[in-house]
């Protein structure tokens, strides 16, 4: 099965490394059967690709201005960054900042790409050798490596995923008890996970299994910044990571998080495979996005 051998294949030292992958499947969008439909009834690919870029425009500004509002109205003093909740948040939105860059900049070198074809082609021979040698020598986009803040947002990607997805499981299935909703709570446990699974579904970024590194990192920070946090000041930021009262309790609530990140993982991957599958069905070659 396709599956199986996709699986086999991500155990290797070009997945962990970001070796394998191009420009294109950080910056551009993806095309499923349905969005595939919906972009030949109402715009052209490039339009498409527009559309992307202000969704991750748009969404990092909407995240920046939360937190912004948030930091100016509420009487937290700061305090508000002690919580796993905004720790996530605000992997998201430099995750935005960082894709909003890199979809800005493929769609300036498509752009660029297609103005030197067209010049190459007029500028050539009559000749079909000539012409080919042209069209050879144009620059492809797609075949490029990651740049650095490409690869920044893959790791981002990687963490504000499947944080979304367990901040709000968490906080809708333990945390709450029936307390008035703000516009900032409501943001932070329903926005955030409705922004990235969009994300995951118009975007060509793929989840590697070998990449669970990144939210392992990120989870066993958050751990000991709570451990730092209780030993130094006393403050406990949730009463489940009580290190001085319950350090059993807390020790198991580690290991439950880290094992939600790793099924997380897991599932992401065989949801990003299957996007992948169907989305190659339907892709066109960038010659064919001309306007």
């Amino acid at each position: 099965m396709a599956c199986v051998e996709a699986f086999k294949a991500e155990f290797t030292r070009r997945k962990v490394f970001f070796q394998d992958a191009k420009q294109r499947e950080l910056s551009a969008p993806r095309l499923t059967y349905s969005l595939f439909v919906c972009v030949l009834q109402f715009c052209s690919h490039q339009g498409w690709v527009l559309g992307h870029t202000l969704f991750r425009v748009s969404a990092f500004l909407f995240t920046l201005i939360t937190v912004i509002v948030d930091d100016a109205t509420a009487d937290t003093y700061g305090l508000s960054y002690f919580y796993f909740t905004r720790w996530c948040f605000l992997c998201i939105m430099i995750y935005f900042l960082f894709a909003s860059i890199s979809s800005v900049y493929y769609l300036c070198t498509q752009r660029a790409m297609r103005r030197k074809l067209a010049d190459s082609k007029a500028n050539a021979d009559s000749s079909e050798t000539a012409a080919q040698e042209n069209c050879k020598t144009a620059p492809k986009t797609k075949e490029a490596s990651l740049l650095w803040f490409m690869k920044i947002q893959w790791v981002f990607y990687n963490i504000a995923l499947p944080s979304s997805a367990i901040v709000t499981i968490i906080f809708w299935g333990l945390l709450y008890n029936g307390w008035l909703i703000t516009f900032h709570s409501f943001t932070t446990h329903v926005v955030n996970v409705i922004l990235m699974i969009t994300e995951q579904y118009i975007s060509s970024v793929n989840t590697r299994i070998l990449h669970i590194h990144h939210t392992a990192i990120f989870g066993t920070a958050y751990v000991l910044f709570t451990v730092i946090l209780w030993s130094t000041t006393g403050t406990i930021v949730y009463p489940i990571f009580d290190w001085g009262t319950s350090p059993a309790l807390a020790t198991g609530v580690m290991f439950g998080i880290i094992t939600m990140y790793i099924i997380a993982q897991f599932l992401l991957f065989f949801i990003s495979h299957g996007l992948e599958v169907c989305a190659k069905r339907y892709e066109r070659v960038e010659t064919d996005f001309e306007a």
